[in-house]
């Protein structure tokens, strides 16, 4: 029972943001997979509200086509989320929806930075990740406005 509580979450965390129209998912709808991974949800199916009908579905999809190693790697990452805070949970959602709402050009230059970040050694990230926090607000504003491209506000220009 537990494996199979952490299977459904997980696939709840693996579920994109999809956007259910007003009627949600039908348990008929469902492949024998997923009926099988959300049996659980199987009495109560129709009282879920559409949207979560479709993430658990989505989820569920997503699940039966991992490769046992990705579930793996599913789980040990499901583990951590469960680790976390509320806090930093709510933090990690509304940044995420923030990213969903970028351009796809915002959103490719954010990869790009971060993919090179990650391929700086420890030292030079420890580095970055000081000089970033010694910084005043209003210098960060200016990096981040720097490495977004916008053009920097003199503080003149500020409100």
């Amino acid at each position: 029972m537990k494996v199979k509580l952490i299977v459904m979450l997980t696939a709840l965390l693996l579920a994109s943001a999809a956007f259910a129209d007003d009627h949600g998912v039908s348990w008929s709808e469902l492949s024998a997979d997923q009926q099988e991974m959300l049996g659980g949800f199987a009495e109560t199916w129709d009282t879920l509200p559409a949207g979560r009908q479709e993430r658990l579905a989505t989820g569920a999809a997503r699940w039966s086509s991992m490769t046992p190693e990705q579930r793996k790697q599913a789980q040990t990452r499901f583990g951590k989320w469960r680790g976390l805070s509320d806090e930093r949970r709510e933090l990690i959602r509304e940044r995420a929806e923030i990213f969903s709402n970028l351009s796809p050009e915002e959103k490719r230059r954010i990869r790009e930075n971060y993919d090179r970040y990650r391929q700086m050694n420890n030292e030079r990230r420890q580095e970055l990740r000081d000089r970033y926090r010694q910084m005043t607000p209003e210098q960060r504003d200016r990096l981040r406005d720097r490495l977004q491209g916008r053009p920097r506000a003199r503080p003149r220009d500020r409100g």
